[in-house]
């Protein structure tokens, strides 16, 4: 594909007219090779603009930057050796856009779910649903990435741009029709998803989270706005709001001013549950839909899982399949019993001297007191907390977090979770100062582990949290082996 072809109807100015054929397209110099497109990229840690020299000795045939930050010695470089130079407003923009150009748009049907909380498990009912019910499913997020029979490992929730359109194109090798994803407030923010247009888009929730990175809640809450008022199909896409969080009240105050389509999750909305009982294996409700147009209708289901976050994971994803209008309400909720949680959330791993040990990522106050609430209130005997906080993210939720597991928890361990740069003593220090008397500390993860586990009675429950679905503790900039499933698995299988 030539040039002049991925950047038809693109605004932008030519700082070296050429339109060469185009092989691949990256942000990062280190991949180029021959007749490569190279987009430059202001990124967090570092500016792409001081590698465009090295990926034109790697063979790059046209560079993408930012209009006003192509230095006068790059313009020469690019003369003398006729390569196309392209300067824009927004280069991530521009990657998006080229990637859709190139690659070609997304699936038959594109599905995201974001928010702080619950993306995971709804991206995991989804293409469950959608498997059993015989569709060729892709999906990508926090914990893989699966197709066919194919499972890939995860580096980030949403990944990069690029990677995002070659994983679209071998899901179409596949011929899967679905690509079900979850949308960071990063990706949304750094325009990773633009080159794809969604059929449904959810939201959770808005809690407390990635203050490092969003320097207000309402910069945090118009990044995940961006899915719906400019990612999502305009005619035929649909929103799926939780209107029991007041963000999402918001939201769909936006959809409506906008003209979109929306299916509202919550008490006084399109979809939400009545006559809930619950149990130690789950939940008995009956789920209502009430569409705008037409007949409500109203089935009982036995929900597999425990808490009122799950219960509300669970309707957001009826709503988003409901809105797919591939399956009847009642196939969808014929589905519901035979779902399993995602790894690593909530996750009852099994007992140890007669107490139950969950596993779950909750890394956020917002986050770690749901769960704890739930367990809290499962809980006979003492309830037993194992959590650090990571380091380089949100400082201000270490002692909210501390003082939220003083709160519900009997027995506390302060642990390390991920200190990546900062010191690990110091991180522990901000979440014991609001932890109190109960709290003990242990800076290995795996001691703080074990030592809670024997300290477990009849009718105890403990909660490890934070790490989740991880296989890796980052320490510095290294991530060494740790996974809190084979710590526990092996004192279960080997009681002492």
């Amino acid at each position: 594909m030539l040039l002049h072809d991925i950047m038809k109807g693109y605004e932008c100015t030519y700082i070296h007219q050429s339109n060469p054929t185009i092989k691949d397209i990256s942000a990062d110099s280190r991949q180029i090779k021959s007749a490569h497109v190279f987009v430059a990229l202001l990124g967090y840690a570092l500016d792409g603009h001081a590698f465009i020299e090295q990926a034109i000795k790697k063979g790059a045939c046209a560079i993408i930057a930012q209009k006003n930050s192509i230095s006068p010695h790059i313009q020469d470089i690019v003369r003398e050796n006729n390569i196309a130079c392209v300067g824009v407003d927004n280069p991530r923009h521009c990657l998006a856009y080229i990637c859709r150009q190139f690659y070609g748009a997304g699936l038959k049907k594109n599905i995201a779910i974001t928010g702080t909380n619950g993306k995971t498990s709804i991206n995991s009912f989804i293409y469950a649903i959608l498997t059993a019910h015989e569709k060729r499913c892709a999906r990508i997020g926090t914990i893989d990435i699966r197709y066919a029979d194919t499972v890939c490992p995860a580096k980030l929730t949403t990944p990069d741009t690029v990677s995002i359109h070659k994983y679209c194109t071998l899901f179409k090798q596949q011929e899967c029709e679905y690509l079900v994803i979850e949308a960071s407030s990063h990706a949304l923010d750094q325009y990773r998803l633009d080159g794809l247009s969604f059929d449904v888009a959810a939201f959770t929730n808005l809690t407390l989270e990635h203050s490092d990175y969003h320097p207000s809640m309402a910069h945090y809450f118009a990044a995940k706005s961006r899915l719906f008022l400019e990612l999502m199909h305009k005619k035929s896409g649909t929103a799926i709001v939780n209107i029991d969080d007041a963000y999402g009240k918001c939201l769909v105050d936006s959809l409506n001013q906008a003209g979109l389509a929306c299916l509202r999750v919550g008490e006084g909305g399109n979809v939400y549950a009545t006559q809930i009982k619950d149990s130690d294996l789950g939940q008995h409700l009956r789920v209502h839909y009430v569409p705008d147009e037409g007949k409500a209708e109203q089935e009982e289901v036995f929900i597999p899982l425990i808490g009122d976050f799950q219960r509300q994971n669970i309707l957001i994803t009826i709503a988003c399949l409901l809105a797919l209008k591939e399956m009847s309400f009642q196939e969808i909720v014929s589905y519901i019993p035979s779902l399993k949680g995602a790894r690593g959330r909530f996750d009852c791993i099994g007992t140890y001297n007669a107490a139950r040990v969950f596993i779950d990522y909750a890394h956020t106050p917002d986050a770690l007191e749901t769960v704890l609430k739930v367990l809290r209130k499962y809980c006979k005997n003492r309830l037993h907390i194992v959590f650090g906080c990571g380091g380089d993210r949100d400082k201000s939720k270490r002692p909210l977090m501390g003082s939220i597991a003083q709160k519900y928890c009997d027995v506390i361990y302060v642990t390390d979770d991920n200190p990546r740069n900062e010191e690990a003593a110091h991180i522990r220090a901000e979440i014991l100062q609001a932890s109190g008397d109960r709290a003990i500390e242990y800076g290995d993860r795996k001691v703080a582990i074990e030592k809670a586990m024997a300290a477990l009675d009849t009718d105890d429950i403990l909660l490890v949290a934070g790490k989740g679905h991880e296989t890796g503790q980052i320490i510095h900039t290294i991530t060494y082996p740790f996974d809190d499933y084979k710590i526990i698995q092996n004192r279960i299988d080997n009681p002492q």
